[in-house]
């Protein structure tokens, strides 16, 4: 760990950062390269790193190296599923969303302007500023959700989301292009012991 914490500076997905990492012996030489040779953002080797993990084990069971049940291989896939959504969702936390912050200023200025506007229109209008007022709140309020769906694309916990996220479907298919190139790039696998 001591020589490990000597790096930290230096970021983990540029290919300085890969040969810190070799050198610590976090990652082997045939790794690295193979980290590289996948040619995807340093972003997705989390993802690589997994789908690697997934071929070892499953190569592992038909060698016989690992005597496996279907309910050890169904706990170890759910296990990976598991693994991939966090990664997924963690990514997604970090660079999909607005802060919850510019939410609440959004709905405190619209229902600030809905709370004043009868009264901003009494002096112009009269009575009727009171039908315009429901006309005004029935219309910005429409609005303030389609705002923040816009503001935070994933939705709030508890928040009804308005955006169809299938719309969104070329990041779904750069998942799939993203396993398919790590499971190509597999390093050998260095063999210890008998």
């Amino acid at each position: 760990m001591k020589t490990f914490t000597k790096y930290y500076c230096t970021e983990l997905g540029t290919p300085e950062g890969l040969e810190q990492l070799v050198a610590c012996g976090e990652l082997t030489v045939a790794e690295r390269d193979s980290l590289l040779a996948a040619a995807l953002p340093s972003s997705q080797y989390a993802f690589v790193l997994l789908e690697w993990w997934g071929l070892r084990v499953f190569e592992a069971t038909e060698r016989g190296v690992l005597n496996t049940n279907n309910a050890l291989e169904g706990q170890v896939f759910q296990l990976m599923m598991r693994l991939r959504a966090n990664f997924a969702e963690t990514d997604n936390l970090r660079v999909g969303r607005l802060p919850f912050q510019y939410v609440h200023i959004v709905q405190l200025l619209v229902d600030s302007l809905l709370v004043v506007a009868p009264f901003a229109l009494w002096p112009k209008i009269g009575a009727v500023a009171v039908v315009l007022s429901a006309g005004l709140t029935f219309f910005y309020a429409g609005l303030l959700e389609l705002g923040k769906s816009f503001l935070d694309p994933y939705g709030v916990e508890g928040t009804e989301q308005n955006i169809r996220i299938d719309t969104l479907m070329s990041e779904v298919n750069f998942g799939a292009l993203r396993w398919t190139i790590a499971g190509s790039v597999l390093p050998e696998q260095v063999r210890q012991g008998p």
